[in-house]
């Protein structure tokens, strides 16, 4: 397995695993997510930290880019908890 690879299942892993803790804690869909997204970001950039020894050269790119693709990933994983939400009494 490449660098990428490894970045790429590190990051997926993070952002799910923040995803669903964040929507199980916290039943606002709005709120869940925008924790979700920074703490699944900010553990990902450092992650990248520790792995590589030294940082980013443009880490204020790949801080952006965390950030819309942790929001998009913890908006789908919301959806289904704010629908089971909704639906109960």
């Amino acid at each position: 397995m490449d660098e990428g690879m490894v970045g790429l299942i590190v990051f997926l892993s993070v952002t799910l695993v923040c995803a669903f803790i964040t929507h199980i804690c916290l039943r606002n869909i709005t709120w869940a997510t925008e924790v979700s997204t920074l703490f699944s970001a900010l553990i990902f950039q450092m992650v990248n930290l520790v792995m590589n020894d030294n940082p980013e050269p443009f880490i204020g790119i790949a801080v952006i880019f965390s950030l819309i693709y942790a929001f998009l990933i913890a908006l789908l994983v919301g959806i289904p908890f704010h629908l089971f939400r909704r639906k109960r009494p």
